[in-house]
Order: C-alpha cells, then structure tokens, then sequence
C-alpha cells in the first residue's frame, strides 16, 4: 500500500503545485501589461514609474520590490524573468505530476494482477484452470488497461482541475466580483 500511495501522493503534490502558478502566472502577466500601459510623466516630460503597480484593489505590488530604481526596462526585463521562472516551474511541474500519475497508476496495476492471479490460482482449484483461463485473460486484455488508463487520468486531473479553478475564481473575485460571474 505504501508504494501506491507515495506515487498518489506525488501526483496529488505536484498537482497542487502546478494549480496555485497558473493564477500567479495571470497576477504577473497583469502586472507586466500594467507597467506597459501606465506610466507616469515627470515635470521633465521623461516617463517614470508609478509608485506599484496592481491588479484589481488588492493585489498590488510595489516598483521599489521589483528592484527597478524608477528604470521601466529594469521593471519590465524583472517581470518578465518573473513570468518565464513561474512558467517554467508551471509546466515541470505538470510534468512531474503526470509521471507521479503515470507510476501510481502502474503501481495499482502490477498489485491488482498479483492479487488477481493468487485469485484465479485459488479459484482453479475449485472449478479448475479452464474456467479461470478466459476470464483471466479478458480482465488482463481489456478491463486492467482501461482501469488504468481511467485512473491516470484521473490521478492527473482531480486536484489539479479543482484548486486552480477555485484559485482563479478567487483571483477574479480579487480584481472585480463580477469578473467570477
């Protein structure tokens, strides 16, 4: 049991990981769009930037944490290094969580044909190997693979899907209520 669910736990893991970037991944390309499209002019007439830069009312961040030092090309290459690490944190970690799924979904397998053949080798000593033989093999042939193929699946999707749609239900909450309509 330990096995199968390390595997599960992996999936369930990087699932969630990879559920709370997308909207992190969103709240930075905002940012960044912002920064493009609001700057401020100076008494000399040289753009600077604005003091922080937000999406909706609450989700600010200021230009000072960006290290940018009232540079907008510093600010922005600092945005966009930002979006490119979550983007790539994002996608291995899908990543790892469909091979966790994959392995979890094995591992169920290779456990349930054991216990399937200590059956059928029990059960053929009451109604012998004949009648074990056929149903043996379809459950091998067809009923297994597509149990696991259901199960990877859905090892890949169930906590993933869930937290990253109520994340970005929250996050649209955040910018404006009625964007969750």
């Amino acid at each position: 049991y330990a096995v199968v669910w390390s595997g599960l736990w992996f999936a369930m893991g990087f699932g969630t990981i990879s559920a709370f970037l997308m909207p992190l991944l969103l709240m930075l390309i905002g940012w960044f769009v912002q920064l493009l499209f609001v700057l401020e002019t100076s008494e000399n007439g040289k753009r600077v930037l604005p003091g922080e830069l937000h999406v909706g009312r609450w989700l600010r961040v200021s230009t000072d944490s960006l290290s940018a030092d009232q540079n907008v090309l510093r600010c922005a290459i600092t945005l966009l290094i930002l979006i490119a690490v979550v983007f790539v944190l994002e996608r291995l970690t899908v990543l790892l969580a469909r091979r966790a799924s994959v392995q979890a979904a094995l591992q169920w397998t290779s456990r349930l044909l054991r216990r399937l053949f200590h059956q059928s080798r029990n059960l053929s000593i009451d109604q012998g190997l004949s009648g074990q033989r056929k149903r043996l093999r379809d459950l091998i042939q067809s009923d297994v693979p597509r149990v696991r193929d259901a199960l990877t699946d859905w090892y890949r999707v169930f906590p993933r899907n869930l937290i990253q749609t109520i994340a970005v239900l929250i996050l649209a909450s955040l910018i404006h209520p009625w964007l969750t309509l």
